[in-house]
């Protein structure tokens, strides 16, 4: 008996914010992300091209202090990238700041 070993299943998916489109291969968790210059080069995922969907930034409401966290050029604070599908669901993918802490030893 031999095995044949079968190519992934491809699709085609597409960013609903700039004209990103690419034929990848399906994943069962996780999706494809690329830099969208429709969401100022922010990490963004591209999604099934079929879907009817919105994908767009949440900004940091709340006091940012020395926190580092992700920010558009001009220094406004990110807090996450919400997917609302058509049905009404949405994905997150939320940044969260990074801590940095200081000695005086």
């Amino acid at each position: 008996m031999s095995v044949v070993e079968l190519a992934p299943a491809k699709k085609l998916f597409s960013c609903p914010n700039c004209t990103t489109e690419q034929m990848l291969p399906v994943i069962a968790s996780g999706t494809h992300m690329h830099h969208c210059p429709g969401l100022r080069g922010l990490t963004a995922p591209l999604v099934a091209a079929e879907l009817d969907v919105k994908v767009e930034t949440v900004e940091r409401g709340d006091y940012i202090g020395e926190e580092h966290g992700i920010t558009y050029d001009e220094g406004t604070p990110i807090q996450s990238i919400v997917t609302t599908h058509s049905d009404g669901s949405n994905d997150t993918a939320v940044f969260a700041p990074s801590a940095t802490a200081s000695s005086n030893l």
